[in-house]
């Protein structure tokens, strides 16, 4: 750098183009254009300048960096941030504030330091293909079939489920809760989500015998019936089979006087 430099800050006038996130592999660079010129507002000879960047987050504390040998013209010069070594990942960005900083090698950093801020487009996200983690607060509509490839963790409910509703039993049946109070069982209940009914809860014998093969439990309402014969197993005491009537029926064989229904299944039109 020119010795005329060396005892002055240089201005920069600077436009932040964040790198978009519309892509499955999300680049993970910034352009970044600016304007070096002297103390009289004069741009800086055409040459060839090292320069730090650094960002900064609000306390604030060095985040990341990466040097750079950038070109002039009448002053003006771009860089691509995060091309030379240093991958600008989500995790630079993960604060409140955060804040660029500009070193030409012999000169003070530049002052005031530039904070950075989104574009308008970063507000909205196309796709997040290829992003390995993460969490959104905010509402997430999705307008086409959903793919989960793993198990699926829901802690809140359904939106737009029917309500749960107590299940219509038969003579001769009931909620074991109701008999065996205090044991937290699930209380013998259905809901429809979509197109699919789920079944859950803990029949009883309300005589405590053994529920005999083919009993009925009860019947669910219209609208929440299969198109066709089901059989699901619940737990070691065997499956139930679920029928296009509704009739939510015992297995063949001797059983206990209690026995758990949980199964979800595609109802009739």
């Amino acid at each position: 750098m020119k010795s005329r430099y060396v005892n002055f800050l240089v201005c920069v006038v600077a436009i932040m183009v964040l790198a978009s996130f519309a892509l499955a592999d999300v680049p993970q660079m910034m352009n970044y254009q600016g304007r070096l010129t002297d103390t009289e507002g004069d741009p800086v000879a055409d040459d060839t300048y090292e320069v730090t960047f650094r960002i900064y987050d609000e306390i604030p504390t060095e985040r990341w960096s990466e040097v750079h040998n950038i070109e002039t013209v009448d002053g003006l010069f771009s860089v691509q941030l995060g091309s030379a070594g240093s991958p600008l990942d989500a995790t630079v960005f993960g604060y409140d504030e955060c804040w660029l900083g500009i070193t030409i090698t012999g000169e003070a950093e530049i002052t005031p330091r530039t904070q950075l801020i989104t574009t308008p487009y970063a507000y909205r996200v196309s796709t997040v293909d290829g992003a390995s983690g993460g969490a959104i607060s905010g509402d997430v509509t999705i307008l086409d079939n959903l793919m989960v490839d793993g198990d699926l963790q829901v802690t809140g409910d359904v939106v737009g489920a029917t309500p749960w509703t107590d299940f219509p039993f038969a003579a001769g049946y009931n909620n074991y809760e109701d008999i065996h109070p205090g044991g937290g069982h699930q209380t013998v209940q259905y809901r429809k989500v979509g197109d699919m009914v789920h079944v859950r809860g803990l029949v009883h014998n309300a005589s405590h015998g053994a529920i005999p093969a083919w009993a009925v439990f009860g019947t669910l309402p219209p609208g929440f019936r299969p198109p066709a014969v089901l059989s699901f197993f619940v737990d070691p005491r065997g499956g139930i089979y679920v029928m296009p009537s509704g009739d939510i029926v015992a297995p063949p064989g001797s059983l206990n006087e209690y026995m758990t229904l949980n199964c979800v299944f595609s109802n009739s039109p």
